[in-house]
């Protein structure tokens, strides 16, 4: 992967752009202050000032990304107490879109432990020192496109980004970076679109494994709004099959003891399922421990009231070999009917469930 190009990339999508602010309540000066310091932090921590001159080793850019994705965990976490405690603020709605923004940009940077270069087709090494002259000065314009969207709001960098990215892979079909800015595109997307452009990648992207990344994205997608199988036997001895929850409104939780993620994630989970438990709200986890004694303790100690599995599989237990999950957290909601709807719940959990519950 092109790191830095991507960090570059990155942050033209979220970092913050500089507009009058819509109306508010004048009692609603608080949220004010918090929305404008979130917009504050917007932006990701650049690279340092010396990588301009000395490319930085593995191990310097594995301790940047994780330190930018957890800056990036950490305003996804205050995005969400934003519009979860001033819902009826003008700038919820796009608070409850930037958290999803933020949690993806928190996932792909603690996806990759190290930066590999991309391989072509004929299996070269087309890492940045030796990228083609030619293709490097459309990729550069490219990228000076991009970056000038950005004053028209994130929609317009995403344009540009999948028009560049066309264009680039049309003339150089052997260059990894234009599939990667697709592929930018695709996990900033909803809907059609996005299946169309996964379904796009995983036929003709050069490199292997961002064909093998986009095939699993498509086969997740796939399942939206389609009936959830899902039984088995909880760590408890509880039955759990939620086909026999019909007319409840369910979460399927994967999860992990060890995932630091997760265990943050903890609180918010539980005070949904005991603000709207009663009126009809269900989880289901699915726990990735290989330790399951170590999780029936977690469990216990945490009082989490929903029934777990676990059968000491780690990564490849039973059922994750049938949703292939490739990063936790991840929380899938099932409606009443026992069709999935939604496949990022983590995003403003208790805001989707009261939306499910009352339809």
């Amino acid at each position: 992967m092109k790191t830095l190009w991507l960090l570059v990339l990155g942050s033209l999508l979220f970092a913050p752009i500089n507009r009058a602010a819509d109306p508010a309540p004048k009692d609603n000066a608080a949220a004010d202050a918090a929305w404008a310091d979130i917009v504050k932090n917007s932006k990701p921590p650049p690279p340092p000032a010396e990588w301009n001159t000395k490319r930085p080793t593995p191990e310097e850019m594995t301790a940047f990304k994780q330190k930018a994705g957890e800056a990036a965990e950490q305003l996804a976490d205050r995005t969400r107490k934003f519009y979860e405690t001033y819902p009826d603020h003008p700038k919820a709605a796009e608070a409850r879109a930037k958290e999803k923004t933020f949690r993806q940009q928190a996932a792909a940077l603690r996806a990759v432990k190290e930066d590999k270069p991309t391989n072509t087709a004929d299996g070269a090494d087309k890492g940045d020192d030796k990228m083609d002259p030619a293709f490097r000065g459309k990729f550069l314009e490219a990228q000076s496109r991009i970056r000038a969207a950005r004053k028209d709001g994130p929609p317009a960098v995403l344009a540009e980004l999948e028009k560049s990215g066309r264009d680039l892979a049309q003339e150089f079909p052997k260059q990894g970076e234009p599939w990667e800015m697709l592929m930018m595109v695709a996990q900033n997307t909803e809907g059609a679109k996005s299946v169309a452009l996964y379904k796009e990648i995983s036929e003709n992207a050069p490199d292997a494994r961002m064909k093998e990344a986009a095939a699993t994205q498509l086969k997740s997608l796939d399942r939206l709004n389609k009936p959830v199988a899902l039984a088995y036997k909880a760590v408890d001895d509880r039955e759990v099959d939620i086909a026999k929850l019909k007319g409840k409104v369910v979460l399927i939780d994967f999860w992990a003891t060890w995932c630091g993620p997760c265990v943050a994630e903890l609180p918010n989970v539980k005070k949904t399922y005991e603000e709207l438990h009663g009126q009809g709200f269900e989880i289901v986890g699915v726990s990735f421990d290989e330790d399951c004694d170590a999780l029936k303790k977690f469990v216990e100690k945490n009082k989490m009231a929903w029934p777990q599995f676990c059968d000491g599989g780690g990564w490849n237990n039973a059922v994750n070999k049938e949703f292939g999950i490739r990063a936790i957290p991840a929380m899938y909601l099932v409606d009443k009917k026992g069709v999935l709807r939604d496949m990022n719940a983590r995003a403003g959990l208790a805001y989707k469930v009261r939306a499910l519950l009352k339809e």
